[in-house]
């Protein structure tokens, strides 16, 4: 049994799974659905690799360099429209894959109730890691698998949160030339339940399977995005953020990992070679890449991040800009979710209540908003 100060600690990274030589250790999903380490006691050698893996996974980046910042988006506006924000992780994915290289990603599960990384080796291969997937990802044995690509001399992308790159770093034990990390500005993960729940409840109301999901819709805008989920047989579920029960939980703090509340991974300076955020309000720092349409915001941490981002800059609008102002408008570069004062009332409403009441419950929507949300899309269908 995880006790509850080592589920504060623990960002289920999969480090100690990953590093454990007589693969004794198994994530396990708990009672909310965040995956926690379990240790098979009887096959255990005690040899301390998995303590030494996680007390290194864990530590931040001490450093008073300030990465550049770019603002950027993709020159190909299909791309972009499919991208989150500016398109940015797709050009770059392609590049190292030009390289006979591999790149290893988010990928929703078939039934599109979990996240897993998988590995793609082609391009066709990337429309399934490219997009937010608001909910943690099931590492599995990708750790081994980027070794194994990495030590055969081929060049690696991975990209992750901030403590999945930090775990990957803490298993190799060495940093590798062939190897590129791209993490991103992470509110926090959200839990797989939750959303596994929510998608049960989806498809019981609207009666089909799930067959796509997109978290970052810009049907509606980049910055009034929408959740859409697609049914098998044409039916759609199209909801503002400020609207969707899951993502209401999700942006307001509640349906988060319990190490989300006190990350070790916030700040500017990073595991990753590159970071990659939404870059909200860049029409104030930086209209000259500002059209609404997405644009990313891009922090380089290592001269090999800086070598892939020249050798994608003729593919994309990309600008330099303050690094300091621009985090200032993503406070989620530095700060931690605040932990709501109800999160404990809202775990125990988890079993009975369905997310829909969830969120009634705890980030109820006002008469006011609804009726601004509904003529928001009226305005948007005619037009």
């Amino acid at each position: 049994m995880i006790d509850k100060k080592a589920k504060q600690d623990c960002s289920g990274c999969s480090a100690c799974a990953s590093v454990c030589p007589k693969n004794c250790i198994e994530m396990r999903a708990d009672e909310q659905g965040f995956r926690y380490p379990h240790v098979n006691y009887e096959e255990c050698v005690h040899c301390g690799l998995c303590d030494q893996v996680c007390e290194k996974a864990a530590k931040g980046v001490v450093s008073e360099t300030i990465p550049k910042g770019y603002g950027a988006c993709a020159n190909d506006q299909k791309l972009r429209f499919g991208s989150s924000s500016g398109g940015i992780f797709t050009l770059l994915a392609e590049k190292v894959l030009e390289e006979n290289g591999i790149v290893v990603g988010a990928a929703f599960s078939d039934d599109f109730r979990s996240v897993r990384h998988v590995v793609v080796d082609s391009p066709n291969g990337l429309a399934a890691l490219r997009g937010s997937k608001y909910l943690q990802s099931n590492i599995g044995d990708s750790f081994k698998k980027v070794k194994e690509y990495l030590q055969n001399g081929r060049n690696v992308l991975f990209s992750g949160t901030p403590c999945q790159v930090a775990g990957l770093k803490a298993y190799l034990k060495k940093d590798y030339e062939n190897l590129l990390c791209v993490d991103i500005v992470c509110h926090g993960v959200p839990s797989a339940g939750v959303w596994a729940k929510y998608c049960n409840e989806i498809e019981n109301g609207l009666g089909g399977k799930i067959d796509k999901v997109n978290f970052r819709h810009k049907k509606f805008g980049w910055a009034d995005y929408a959740v859409s989920v697609s049914l098998k047989g044409g039916k759609d579920l199209f909801l503002f953020k400020n609207e969707d029960p899951y993502i209401r939980l999700f942006l307001n703090d509640y349906s988060l990992r319990p190490s989300c509340y006190h990350c070790n991974h916030k700040g500017i300076n990073r595991k990753s070679d590159i970071t990659l955020a939404d870059f909200w309000d860049v029409k104030k720092l930086l209209p000259e890449v500002s059209d609404g349409k997405g644009t990313s915001l891009l922090l380089v941490h290592s001269e090999k991040g800086l070598r892939y981002v020249k050798a994608i800059s003729e593919l994309v609008n990309i600008k330099e800009v303050d690094t300091i102002q621009a985090v200032n408008h993503n406070l989620s570069t530095i700060q931690s979710a605040r932990r709501p004062s109800e999160a404990d009332s809202f775990w125990k409403d988890f079993e009975s209540l369905t997310i829909d009441n969830l969120a009634q419950k705890y980030v109820p929507i006002s008469t006011r908003k609804r009726i601004k949300l509904m003529i928001k899309k009226t305005l948007f269908l005619v037009f």
